[in-house]
This record gives structure tokens, sequence and C-alpha cells, in this order.
């Protein structure tokens, strides 16, 4: 998989995302519009709509340009984590399309809750880097990046493919908690404990193999 080919990708996505900006500030008022960021529902400030519906085309344009120039200034490259690296970056875009796709939707009225909508778009992200994360070989640019991994090859390739498994796992159970859960603070509280959860396992999974490999060294 070229990374030609996500450029592409991210700005054909990040053109339908200011279309949709777009449409949806083609039928508002121009009133502020309210940002519900707390869990229970509670308004707790309210912009002007042009300032909410072009923050994430633009920060979505930011990410894929990060995305695009990483490769190219990283030391040692991509060359064994290419199709990897690919997958991960369109998958960032996709979840933050889903996320503006939501606020979008809640500006205009729809009837649903971008909160549990964005967990369960997050599970899925969580899942497919997951699946993908056994799969990136060392580099310097991105997987399991603690000072173990980054001193042995062989601690990264095991670190990263025993992290890529409970990432899969949060996620799955982030997905499972975004559909069930009616409460708000249950479907995001089913994302942040397992995905915290996986993430220091994996911290402390690189520590305890690197003591290992050095005794038997």
């Amino acid at each position: 998989m070229k990374l030609d080919g996500c450029i592409s990708v991210s700005a054909l996505t990040v053109t339908i995302m200011a279309a949709a900006s777009a449409y949806a500030l083609s039928h508002l008022s121009g009133a502020p519009i309210p940002l519900h960021l707390t869990l229970d529902g509670r308004m707790i400030a309210a912009q002007s709509p042009s300032l909410v519906l072009l923050l994430l085309p633009t920060l979505t344009g930011l990410v894929s340009l990060l995305f695009a120039v990483l490769p190219r200034v990283a030391p040692g490259g991509l060359d064994r984590s290419v199709r990897p690296y690919a997958v991960v970056w369109l998958g960032a875009i996709s979840l933050l399309a889903v996320m503006h796709l939501s606020l979008v939707g809640a500006a205009v009225g729809a009837s649903f809750d971008p909160v549990r909508v964005i967990v369960i778009a997050t599970g899925e992200f969580l899942v497919l880097v997951g699946n993908f994360l056994p799969k990136v070989r060392f580099n310097s640019l991105f997987g399991v990046r603690t000072p173990w991994t980054l001193a042995s090859e062989r601690v990264w390739d095991r670190s990263n493919r025993v992290a890529g498994g409970w990432l899969l796992i949060a996620g799955l159970i982030a997905v499972a908690g975004g559909v069930l859960f009616q409460d708000r603070m249950a479907a995001v509280m089913a994302l942040l404990i397992p995905t915290l959860s996986a993430a220091l396992a994996a911290t402390a999974y690189s520590a305890l193999i690197s003591r290992e490999e050095a005794r038997r060294a």
C-alpha cells in the first residue's frame, strides 16, 4: 500500500467533511451551537457554528500532513512497516470523519447520541490498530515505543505482538459498551478503562521481557 494513496484519500475525506460543514451551516440560523461536553449532557459552552464545524476538518488536514511528513523525516524510515502505517493513518482519518459527521448530525438535530457513536468508532479503530500492531517491524516512528522496545528488536516484536491482542480486546469491549450501555458514562468507561489498562500492561510487559532477555544474554 503506497502512502501517496493515503494522501489522496485524506484529501478526499477532508473535502467531504468540509462539504458536510457547509451543508450544516446552510441549515443553521447562525446561533451558537451548544457543546454538550459533559457526560450527563449539560451544556458547558456555546461557540459559533463556523468555528465548531470547521475545527475537525482543519484538524484532519493537519493530522494527514503529519502522517505524510513523519516517514520522510524519521530515522530509518518505514521500509518494513508501510502497510500497517498506512492502515493506521486511514483509520485515524476515518475516526476523525466519524466524529465530525456525528457533530454535524447533532448540530442539525439528528436523533442519536454522538458520544456513543464516537465510543463505538474509537473501539473499532482500536480493533484495527490491535490487528496490525503485531505486523509493525522495528522502527523509530510508531508501535509500542518504550525504552525497552527501542533497545531490542526482539523485545519490540514480542511486545507489539502481545500488545496488539490486548488492544484488540480493549476495542471490542469499547464497541460492546457503546452498543449496549445507554448511559454515557458507562459507555465512555468501557472505552477508557480497557484502553488504559492495555497501554499500561504493554509497558510493563516490555520491561519484564527486557529483563528476561538480559538474563539469557
